[in-house]
């Protein structure tokens, strides 16, 4: 969404996040951009609990702008554009200057412009009752009841998204529509001749363009991966990177830009419990890993590392 918005000229990655969220230029924040959320560099801390914003909600102010005023006055974890340290706070907060600068629904925007036109039907907030049918549950609850099709996170389950799109966590997929989304990545912005960005977008967003001093690498939003399970020396440059994203239930995007194989891997590794992996059986890194060395050896030959 805020790539769709850079194209359109109504958002620029060097924007100062004060500038739309209110109190925000404060604590150290004074000079965070939209290119720091982005890059998760922005000295924001990685998360927070729901309880301790709704000790602090004000009457008649909703859960998700409790959030946004929490964040605002917030002091900096680290000094900004020193280190990458992942934050469900930057989406949040990124989701919110989204909507200002666009004047709608995250949501709403990419349904228009993304989902609608990429055939990604089953790709949402809020899933129909045939939908539901189809979800895998992530979690037992104490009752013996199955959490399905509620998003998982706490801190996106409390912001809500039937008024602002919580931009952390929350959406719902399969893998046929994520298909569709990372076959239009490598294809520069365009799937079965329509185009939803341009091959300049894509390609900024799939570059480094993490601060030198971090000593990183990361893209717009995206991980990119250094040599190893991930990725090889070829995939050094940014027009080759091999770039993914992970989500704390189980779900994984791996895309190489250069080879352009891609692997959608969805699964509920937090059923039945959130607790150790049992003693014996692989955990989902080691199966998240064994699954790109398997794609890798197939498209680039038998020595891939």
């Amino acid at each position: 969404a805020a790539m769709l918005l850079l194209e359109d000229g109504r958002l620029r990655l060097d924007d100062r996040v004060a500038d739309f969220i209110p109190g925000f230029g404060a604590a150290g924040k004074e000079n965070v951009t939209v290119l720091d959320l982005l890059t998760h560099t922005s000295g924001l801390k990685a998360y927070e609990t729901w309880q301790r914003v709704e000790e602090k909600r004000q009457p008649g102010e909703s859960p998700a702008d409790a959030l946004l005023r929490h964040y605002a006055g917030l002091p900096v974890s680290y000094p900004p554009r020193t280190q990458i340290r992942y934050s469900c706070l930057n989406m949040q907060v990124l989701a919110r200057v989204v909507e200002s600068a666009s004047g709608e629904r995250m949501e709403d925007m990419l349904v228009r412009r993304v989902y609608f036109p990429l055939g990604m039907t089953d790709t949402c907030y809020t899933l129909n009752a045939q939908q539901m049918e189809r979800t895998a549950p992530t979690l037992r609850l104490p009752d013996g009841s199955l959490l399905r099709g509620t998003v998982h996170d706490p801190l996106a389950r409390y912001h809500g998204s039937s008024e602002h799109s919580p931009g952390n966590a929350g959406l719902f997929s399969t893998a046929r529509d994520l298909s569709r989304y990372c076959r239009m990545i490598l294809r520069g912005g365009e799937l079965d001749g329509i185009r939803v960005m341009k091959p300049g977008t894509v390609h900024r967003m799939t570059s480094n363009l993490a601060p030198s001093a971090t000593g990183e690498t990361r893209g717009l939003g995206w991980g990119i991966y250094g040599p190893g399970a991930y990725a090889s020396d070829v995939n050094g440059r940014d027009e080759t990177r091999a770039i993914g994203h992970t989500g704390y239930t189980g779900t994984f995007l791996w895309l190489d830009k250069r080879t352009k194989a891609y692997v959608v891997l969805l699964t509920n590794r937090t059923f039945p419990e959130e607790k150790d992996q049992p003693q014996g059986k692989p955990s989902f890194f080691t199966v998240r890993e064994q699954v790109v060395k398997t794609v890798r050896e197939y498209v680039e030959g038998e020595d891939t590392p």
